[in-house]
C-alpha cells in the first residue's frame, strides 16, 4: 500500500456516513492506493488481522459503524476474537484495518477515550481508498497513519520489524504528555540508554511525528 496524501479538513459529509463522528472534532483524510492484485490482499488478510491483534489487542474492543460478523465472501472465522470489525471479504478490509490501527495508535499517544474513523473506496480508480480520522491533534493523527501503514506493509510482505511498536508509541506518548524533547531528559524519563532514545527519535522523525525541529524546517 502507498500513501498518496493527507489532508486536514472538516469533511461535513462524514456526519451523514458515520453518526459516531463528533461535529466539533478536527479530522484528516489519508488517501491510500493498493499496489498489488486483489488476490494478494485477500490471501494475506487473515494472517495480517491476527498479527495486528497481537500488537494491538485493544482493537478487539473497537466498534464499527454497522459492524457485523457474518459475510458470505469470507472464508475464515473471527468469531472467537470477539472483535466487531466490519469485514466484507474484499481489498477494503486491509485498508480498513489501517484505519483501526491508526485510531488505536493516536488514542494511545494522545490518551483519548474514543475517536472515530471511516474507510471509503473509490469507484475510479478502484485501487484507491480514503481513510478519515477524527483527532485532537492532526499532526499525531498523521503520524498514526504513517506508522500503521508501515506496520501493515511490513506484515503483508513478511518483513521483520526493526523496531518495537510498543517503544515507539511509548516515546511518542511521553513527548505528548510532557512536551519534553531533549535526548537526556527523554532517556531519563523512559529509563532507556541515550543510544536507544536517539534511535527512536529518528524513527519518530521518519514517521512524521510532530517534533519541534521538523516544525521549524517546515
Amino acid at each position: 500500500m502507498k500513501l498518496i496524501k493527507i489532508v486536514e479538513g472538516n469533511f461535513d459529509e462524514l456526519n451523514k456516513l458515520n453518526s459516531n463522528f463528533n461535529k466539533d472534532t478536527k479530522r484528516i483524510r489519508a488517501t491510500i492506493d493498493i499496489t498489488a492484485d486483489k488476490s494478494f490482499y485477500l490471501a494475506k488478510f487473515p494472517d495480517l488481522l491476527f498479527a495486528v491483534l497481537n500488537f494491538f489487542p485493544n482493537i478487539r474492543h473497537h466498534h464499527c459503524h454497522q459492524g457485523e460478523q457474518d459475510f458470505p465472501n469470507r472464508n475464515f472465522d473471527i468469531r472467537h476474537l470477539g472483535a466487531p470489525i466490519k469485514i466484507v471479504g474484499d481489498v477494503i478490509d486491509t485498508v480498513h484495518l489501517v484505519e483501526h490501527i491508526s485510531l488505536e495508535i493516536q488514542c494511545q499517544v494522545n490518551q483519548l477515550d474514543q475517536c472515530s474513523g471511516l474507510t471509503c473506496n473509490y469507484w475510479e480508480p478502484e485501487y484507491r481508498f480514503d481513510v478519515f480520522l477524527e483527532c485532537r491533534k492532526p499532526s499525531v493523527a498523521k503520524f498514526s497513519i504513517y506508522l500503521a501503514l508501515q506496520l501493515c506493509n511490513d506484515l503483508i510482505q513478511d518483513r521483520n520489524l526493526d523496531f518495537s511498536i510498543k517503544d515507539i508509541i511509548q516515546i511518542a506518548q511521553i513527548i505528548e504528555k510532557t512536551n519534553e524533547y531533549s535526548l537526556h531528559a527523554l532517556a531519563r524519563l523512559l529509563k532507556w540508554t541515550k543510544k536507544k532514545t536517539m534511535q527512536y527519535l529518528k524513527l519518530l522523525e521518519q514517521f512524521n511525528f510532530p517534533l519541534p525541529w521538523m516544525r521549524t524546517a517546515a
